[in-house]
């Protein structure tokens, strides 16, 4: 059975490999990492909820967080992200970067369970 790929990976990849687009966002010189050349462009190009567009956002900032969400990381300037797991002309290794940012957030969730149990327990106790 293949495994399901989240569409914002793919979306991301295609926008970035996308050379029409370079004076926009592109690959950086390592190839792990893209850099946002013109945020005020990629906004109203690119990011849009209101019209059909590649990335579906209604604002940068949105954007960002999904970024950092989904495995992201900001590299050395400030509009530049990227992961080892996203490699140009390497499309495959998008399902590699999907498991490690799941288990990440699944961690997360696993222990706001549990201490919100802890909490309600010691609530219940106090009583």
């Amino acid at each position: 059975m293949a495994e399901f790929l989240s569409s914002f990976y793919t979306c991301v990849y295609e926008v970035v490999n996308d050379h029409s687009l370079d004076s926009i966002i592109s690959w950086g010189k390592s190839n792990i990492s893209f850099i946002i050349w013109n945020l005020r462009v990629l906004h109203s190009k690119l990011l849009s909820i209101s019209r059909p567009s590649r990335l579906p956002y209604a604002s940068i900032k949105m954007f960002f967080y999904d970024l950092k969400y989904y495995g992201f990381k900001r590299v050395e300037e400030l509009k530049e992200f990227g992961n080892a797991s996203f490699v140009r002309g390497k499309p495959e290794l998008l399902r590699k970067m999907q498991r490690k940012s799941f288990d990440k957030n699944l961690r997360k969730y696993q222990a706001n369970v549990r201490a919100e149990d802890a909490t309600a327990r010691l609530q219940h106790l106090r009583i």
